[in-house]
């Protein structure tokens, strides 16, 4: 294609259209919020003709037990050695009916236990699939040149090649960031507007990051998965920005609330900035797909930053980023925000609720939590839900997540929270994840910050090799057999794990406490402690984040205590022994309106904004006492809860099939329709420490096929294609 010249032209008279255009991302209704965590990929096959169709099953499992089982294609022999009572492999329990029970296990084909249910239904459809994707950061590309030829070969096929878990989404930095080894960006010159020395060969990142970059699209290409890419920036040249603290204007760090200077030929430079930036890699055979104005507008980072509020960003694009990418490349998308998901529905309302939303084609956010990083990759669903519905019509983009600090060998944890994050952004409506680093080195790095953090893929010490991360199988569970154009469809898994309180909830402190699915799990039995009034978890939790290894193992006591984001305020899992003056534990007593009051505040346990369904918010809220003529909860449903002593639930009055739950349950799953292959594809995790038996019903399958019984491992994540 012709690429036109960028010109310095005042971006105000610009022709409105849009580059979304004809685009049409139609999501409708929504379903239970599931998490499917990949625990132990193993690479084995279930080829199995199902008893009364010719359906062929392929199960793929990944287990934490077993080191050999790593994104593994399972058959019923070796399901067998491993110990499984798998049941029926296929299709044909047409004798199970849901509900199951434990008198009608056996005519499942499966032995007299609890069984876990899961119904997929291919005929509700919701949002189409973007892809799945990591970041070409210059700290990845140096990685990447160290190491040996065969070795780049490995990583790339791993990443993008027919046999590897199917990337199809890259994003970049405009000028440096944080995993660079400096600053750089290509206009160093002072108050250059007209950006006459732009420099158009972007020299610095043709050393390693354009031809890594070519290398991976190339064999993407092949594989018939085409890389998209996503561009952002960090920060504009260090001219552009306001001075910090009296200090002279620098890349790293931002003033707030705005860190770009308040002058119109500043922003107009800015935003042809970008505009050359996209025409300079698409010279070198890199064309952009998307870009987001401003990676984490909401941290004045020590590192390359520069802050925007919703408003400050809404009118940089509607003023300026807006109509120059319209005139130089309408077909570039505009994606807004790109920070943390909790502030998502906030940013929607400024720049979607606006005039200037015709030039933003949807949203990007990231996972992470705030001053916890145990909570990265843990809440915020609810934002991604409520933004989808503000605005139906737009993308939803997770476009970075990480896990830090530095790196943690074979850390299962890990895995498991990435996967929880990107099946949770999933069911909530987003079309696609974007991992952070493809590849660092062993120490989490180069990052010229030292804010060093973990990878799918790392090197090892001396960069002869490289070690594979168990994230790497679990984000591949998804990735790998969801492709771009999939659709997800309805899912709903409810488990059982019949009240056993020696199973490690293994869930931490700071975590949020939420409304989900009642499994019987220990995530969901709780002590209503009358001696000081707390609701605690009956089984302390493993401190598997400060000692993922094992190297120091103790239990930690869990109690509920109010959130401390004043913003978002939802209740979170605290040590019980906190005594520091930011905690604040719900001093609980029950009512006789069955609320949940907290003596302290004299504010109830509320499901925010009268969510009554899985994933609904708990905080505290005004209690709403019912009058005389009412029913005795029918003012308050969403502060109505029933304490059953005999199993520590806490149900929902109004919907009893949901429970309070330390996080989410230990049993999730995700479901797709793969519209080229035509087959449905499941993705489930068990993030307990047992496994467990399910019963599958396929809405379309089973009327005529039955049922299908196998089972999960412990600590697992399996995919199942049909």
């Amino acid at each position: 294609d012709q690429i036109p010249d960028d010109e310095d032209v005042t971006p105000m008279g610009r022709s409105s259209s849009t580059s979304n255009t004809g685009r049409s991302y139609q999501c409708i209704g929504i379903s239970v919020a599931v998490l499917l965590i990949l625990a132990g990929i193993g690479y084995t096959s279930i080829n199995f003709a199902a008893n009364n169709s010719n359906t062929t099953i392929q199960l793929f499992q990944t287990s934490m037990g077993r080191n050999d089982v790593r994104l593994s294609l399972m058959t019923a022999s070796n399901m067998v050695d491993l110990g499984l009572d798998i049941g029926s492999l296929s299709f044909g329990n047409t004798k199970c009916q849901l509900p199951l029970s434990s008198e009608s296990n056996a005519d499942c084909g499966l032995s007299k236990r609890p069984l876990s249910s899961l119904l997929v239904n291919s005929a509700s459809k919701y949002q189409s699939i973007i892809g799945f994707g990591g970041a070409f950061t210059e700290a990845t590309a140096i990685n990447f040149n160290k190491i040996p030829t065969d070795v780049q070969k490995r990583v790339i096929d791993m990443y993008f090649g027919k046999n590897g878990i199917g990337l199809s989404l890259g994003r970049i930095h405009i000028n440096s960031c944080d995993f660079s080894i400096e600053s750089y960006s290509f206009d160093d010159i002072k108050d250059d507007f007209d950006l006459q020395y732009f420099d158009t060969e972007v020299t610095h990142d043709n050393a390693f990051i354009i031809p890594l970059i070519l290398y991976a699209m190339e064999v993407a290409e092949d594989s018939g998965r085409p890389l998209r890419i996503l561009a952002s920036p960090w920060s504009p040249p260090a001219w552009m920005k306001k001075p910090v603290n009296g200090s002279k204007s620098s890349m790293l760090g931002s003033a707030t609330p705005g860190g770009l200077k308040d002058d119109p030929r500043v922003k107009a430079s800015w935003a042809l900035y970008i505009s050359k930036f996209i025409t300079a890699y698409k010279r070198k055979g890199v064309p952009v797909w998307a870009i987001t104005p401003q990676n984490e507008p909401e941290f004045p980072a020590p590192w390359e930053a520069c802050a925007y509020n919703s408003t400050l960003e809404r009118d940089f694009i509607g003023g300026y980023l807006g109509p120059t990418l319209d005139a130089h490349h309408p077909e570039v998308l505009i994606l807004a925000y790109d920070h943390n998901k909790d502030h998502l529905l906030e940013w929607a309302e400024t720049i979607l609720g606006s005039d200037y939303k015709k030039y933003v084609d949807g949203m990007a956010f990231h996972w992470y939590g705030g001053d916890y990083r145990v909570t990265d990759g843990t809440y915020g669903y609810d934002a991604v839900n409520a933004t989808h519905h503000f605005a139906p019509d737009k993308i939803l983009l997770a476009s970075e997540g990480c896990n830090c600090p530095g790196v943690n060998i074979d850390d299962w944890l890990r895995a498991e929270r990435l996967a929880h994050d990107v099946m949770f952004d999933l069911q909530n409506y987003a079309q696609g994840w974007i991992d952070w680093n493809l590849l660092v080195d062993y120490t989490g790095g180069p990052n010229h910050l030292n804010n060093m953090c973990d990878a799918a893929v790392i090197t090892t010490e001396d960069f002869s090799n490289i070690h594979v991360q168990p994230k790497y199988f679990y984000f591949g569970h998804i990735s790998k057999y969801v492709p771009p154009g999939s659709v997800r469809i309805s899912s709903s898994i409810v488990g059982d794990f019949s009240y056993d309180e020696n199973i490690d909830p293994n869930v931490q402190g700071n975590i949020e406490v939420l409304m989900y699915q009642c499994e019987k799990s220990s995530r969901q039995m709780w002590r209503l402690n009358m001696d000081n009034r707390t609701i605690e978890l009956i089984t302390p939790s493993s401190d598997a984040w400060n000692h993922p290894n094992g190297d120091e193992f103790r239990t930690t006591r869990l109690c509920v205590a109010k959130g401390v984001d004043p913003k978002r305020g939802v209740l979170r899992l605290v040590d019980c022994t906190y005594s520091d003056p930011y905690t604040h534990f719900i001093a609980v007593e029950l009512n006789a309106f069955s609320q949940i009051v907290d003596q302290a505040s004299g504010l109830c346990v509320s499901m925010e904004e009268g969510v009554l369904e899985p994933g609904a918010v708990l905080k505290l809220a005004t209690c709403k006492t019912p009058s005389d003529d009412e029913a005795p909860y029918a003012a308050a449903a969403s502060q109505s809860f029933i304490f059953d002593g005999s199993t520590g639930e806490i149900r929902a009055s109004a919907n009893n099939a949901i429970c309070m739950t330390a996080g989410w349950p230990f049993l999730n799953a995700v479901a797709f329709w793969d519209n080229v292959k035509k087959q449905t594809i499941v993705v489930i995790s068990n993030e307990a420490s047992v496994p467990t038996p399910i019963v599958l019903m396929d809405a379309t399958l089973s009327k005529s096929h039955g049922q299908l019984g196998f089972m999960i491992d412990a600590r697992s994540m399996e995919t199942l294609v049909y």
